[in-house]
């Protein structure tokens, strides 16, 4: 099937994957996309809205400001993915592979992060507030600025690999100790 709008090239779509020839698909809202193969995609400004995209391979793919509100993303590949300014509210991402993902601005309120692979993903500025992150790996997650107030499940341990800066915001039951400009130490609290 190949769709095409007027002063847009053409969008090839073939049995496992998609083919974009300069513009992005538009809407998936609420599709099945389950364990497809969207590998250097260029779909920014796409709709996933309560899309079905479990075990799908987004590796560098281009999804700045889509929306994936409510979308299910569990075990998805999502490695080196530029999710900048991406709508993830209440998304769904346990198990997914979010390593070295751009994020910044993110809005990822209410999302489920459970055992996902955060490893070096970029959270400056992101909105992690009442996401579920137990058992998150962060290991060098950028988390400049962001807000991780009411987050459920994260732990010191979580946070100590992690960058942060006077901005950060965090749960009421983390406290962080500033130390110097750079140097901090993580108590419960």
């Amino acid at each position: 099937m190949t769709l095409m709008k007027k002063s847009q090239k053409r969008i090839e779509f073939t049995h496992s994957k998609i083919i974009c020839h300069s513009a992005p698909p538009k809407n998936f809202s609420y599709k099945d996309l389950q364990g497809e193969n969207y590998i250097g995609a260029k779909l920014y400004e796409s709709n996933f809205k309560g899309a079905n995209l479990s075990q799908a391979s987004l590796v560098c793919s281009d999804l700045r400001k889509s929306n994936l509100r409510w979308a299910k993303l569990n075990k998805a590949k999502l490695t080196g993915a530029n999710l900048v300014d991406a709508d993830l509210r209440g998304a769904q991402l346990n198990g997914a592979e979010l390593i070295s993902a751009n994020l910044v601005r993110a809005d990822m309120r209410n999302a489920f992060l459970i055992g996902a692979n955060l490893r070096m993903a970029k959270l400056t500025l992101a909105d992690l507030q009442d996401a579920n992150m137990w058992g998150a790996d962060l290991t060098g997650a950028n988390l400049w600025g962001a807000n991780l107030q009411d987050v459920m499940g994260l732990t010191c341990e979580q946070l100590s690999y992690t960058m942060i800066d006077r901005q950060t915001r965090f749960p009421d039951y983390i406290n962080i100790n500033w130390l110097s400009k750079e140097r901090f130490e993580i108590t419960k609290g």
